[in-house]
C-alpha cells in the first residue's frame, strides 16, 4: 500500500491549533455556565437578604444598638446585598450600621476609579424614619452600589483573561511543537547542502523522506541535484581522462617519430664521421673535429633517448591498443629512475624515494601507474626549479584503509622549500598545480596541498583508488 503523502507545515499546523481552539471554546462554555448559576444563586440569595433586613428593620425600635447592629450584622453575614447599599445613622449624623464594610480595599478603589474614570449616573437614594423607645429615631437610607457589579465583573474579565492566556499558551505551544518536530531533520538538510559544498554527495543521496511537505520538496531537489552533478562529474571525469589519453597518445607519437626519424638521421651521421675518422686519420686536425661531432652525436642520441623516456615512460600500449597493466616493480623502478636523474642534475638538493611495504610482482592499472609518473614528475620540477628546496621526498605507499571499491594507493611529495603563501593564486598562475589536481580527479581520486614538516615546505598529497578485484599491492596480506 502506497503510504499517503506527508502534512504541509500550514495545514499540519493549524489541525492542531484548531484542536487547542475547540478546547478553550469548551472551557469558556463551562466557565460561563459555572457563572451563570453562580450569579443566579447569588441575585436571589440578595434578594432574600435584602427580605429579611426590611423584614428586621421594624423590630428595630424595641432593641437596644447594641443588640440592633448584632442582628443586621448577623443577617448581612447570611447572604451579602447586591446592587443595594444599606446605612442606618441617627439624627445627629452618626453612622450606627453600614452594608458592605467588609468589601476589600481594592475593590472599593477600583470602584472609586471607575467612578472617576467614566462618571456613571447618580440615583436618588430612598430615605426613611424609624422611631425607637430607648432612645432618638434612626435613618435607614437605601441607594445603589456598583461594588457587587464590578466584583462580578473583574472575576468575568479575570476568568475570560485566563481562558484567553491559556488558549494562547496552548497555541504557541502547538506551533511550537510542530516546528520542532517538523524541522528536525533539517539538521540532515543543511549537513547535506555542505557535503555537496565539499564535492560529497553521499549524504544528499542518504537523505530520508521528510516529515512535512516543504522539506521533503526541498530533499527531493536535493536528490535530484545530487543525481546531475554525479552525472555530470562522471561526464566530466570520462572528458578528462580521454583528454590526458589523448596527451599520451600525442606524447607518443612524438616520441615515435622522434625515434624514428632523428634516430635514424643521428645513426647515419654517425656512421659518416666513422668514415671520414677512418679516411682522414692521417689528418689529425680534421681528426679532431671529426671526432667532437661524433661526440656530439652520440650526446645528442643520449639527450633524444632521456627525452623518448620522458615523453613515453611506460612504453607502448599493447598491441590491441588496450591499456595493459604494469608490474608495481616496473613503476618504481621508473620512479627511481626518475629522482635519481634529478640528484644527477640539482646538487645542491637531496632527494629520496620511499616505498617500504609495495609488492613489486603486483599488478597495476597503466592509467593509474601513468597519473603517478606525471604527478611525480611536476612535483619534482616545481620543488627543484621553485622552491628552493634542500631536501625533496617521493613517497608511495598502499593507504590500509580499504576504500569502497578496493584499496588506494598514496602518493605524495614534501619538500622543505619556500612553501606556498596564497594556494589559490598558485594554481591560478598555472604552474602544474591545477593539472595536477585535474588528473587526480579524474581517477576519482582526492587530492591535498597544505604545509611541510613544521609548516616548512609545500606537501602534496594524492589518493588514487585502484578498481575492483585488483590484487593488493604490498607483499603481506592487509
Amino acid at each position: 500500500m502506497k503510504s499517503p503523502l506527508p502534512w504541509d507545515l500550514p495545514r499540519l499546523v493549524m489541525r492542531r491549533s484548531s484542536l487547542v481552539g475547540v478546547v478553550a471554546v469548551a472551557l469558556a462554555l463551562l466557565l460561563g455556565v459555572t457563572r451563570t448559576n453562580d450569579a443566579v444563586e447569588e441575585e436571589v440569595a440578595a434578594a432574600a437578604t435584602l427580605a429579611d433586613l426590611v423584614a428586621h428593620l421594624a423590630g428595630l425600635t424595641k432593641l437596644d444598638e447594641r443588640a440592633a447592629i448584632e442582628t443586621l450584622r448577623r443577617i448581612e453575614s447570611e447572604g451579602p446585598l447586591r446592587h443595594l447599599q444599606v446605612d442606618i445613622s441617627t439624627t445627629n449624623g452618626r453612622r450606627i450600621f453600614s452594608s458592605g464594610s467588609d468589601t476589600p480595599a481594592a475593590l472599593r478603589r477600583i470602584a472609586q476609579w471607575h467612578r472617576e474614570a467614566f462618571d456613571p449616573p447618580k440615583h436618588q437614594p430612598v430615605s426613611w424614619t424609624i422611631e425607637r423607645e430607648l432612645d432618638g429615631p434612626w435613618t435607614v437610607t437605601l441607594s445603589a452600589s456598583t461594588e457587587g457589579e464590578l466584583q462580578e465583573a473583574v472575576q468575568d474579565m479575570a476568568g475570560s483573561l485566563l481562558i484567553m492566556l491559556g488558549c494562547i499558551a496552548g497555541l504557541l505551544a502547538v506551533m511550537r511543537w510542530n516546528l520542532l518536530l517538523a524541522f528536525k531533520p533539517l539538521s540532515t538538510v543543511l549537513d547535506a547542502i555542505q557535503a555537496i559544498e565539499r564535492q560529497d554527495l553521499k549524504p544528499v543521496q542518504s537523505l530520508q523522506n521528510m516529515p512535512v511537505r516543504e522539506l521533503e520538496c526541498i530533499a527531493a531537489a536535493l536528490r535530484h541535484l545530487a543525481m546531475a552533478l554525479e552525472s555530470a562529474e562522471a561526464a566530466r571525469r570520462t572528458l578528462s581522462q580521454k583528454v590526458y589519453t589523448l596527451q599520451e597518445e600525442e606524447r607518443a607519437h612524438l616520441a615515435r617519430e622522434l625515434h624514428d626519424e632523428l634516430g635514424q638521421r643521428l645513426t647515419t651521421l654517425r656512421f659518416n664521421t666513422a668514415w671520414l675518422s677512418r679516411t682522414l686519420s692521417d689528418r689529425p686536425e680534421a681528426l679532431a673535429v671529426v671526432s667532437s661531432m661524433s661526440d656530439r652525436c652520440a650526446e645528442i642520441q643520449l639527450d633524444v633517448r632521456h627525452l623518448l623516456d620522458r615523453l613515453r615512460p611506460l612504453g607502448d600500449k599493447s598491441h590491441d591498443g588496450g591499456s595493459a597493466a604494469l608490474t608495481s616493480g616496473q613503476l618504481l623502478d621508473i620512479l627511481g629512475e626518475l629522482v635519481a636523474s634529478w640528484q644527477r642534475t640539482q646538487t645542491g638538493t637531496q632527494f629520496a624515494f620511499d616505498h617500504g611495504g609495495i609488492d613489486p610482482q603486483a599488478r597495476l592499472p597503466r592509467e593509474v601507474a601513468l597519473a603517478v609518473y606525471r604527478l611525480s614528475q611536476e612535483a619534482l620540477t616545481n620543488a627543484s626549479k621553485h622552491a628552493h628546496a634542500t631536501r625533496v621526498e617521493l613517497r608511495l605507499s598502499l593507504d590500509l584503509q580499504q576504500r569502497e571499491g578496493g584499496s588506494s594507493l598514496h602518493w605524495a611529495v614534501e619538500d622543505n622549500g619556500g612553501g606556498i603563501e596564497q594556494a589559490d593564486a598558485a594554481q591560478q598562475r598555472g604552474n602544474g598545480l591545477v593539472g595536477m589536481q585535474e588528473r587526480v580527479w579524474s581517477l576519482a581520486g582526492r587530492w591535498l596541498m597544505s604545509p611541510g614538516a613544521e609548516g616548512k615546505g609545500l606537501l602534496l598529497e594524492a589518493q588514487l583508488p585502484l578498481p575492483n578485484g585488483q590484487a593488493p599491492l604490498t607483499s603481506g596480506g592487509c
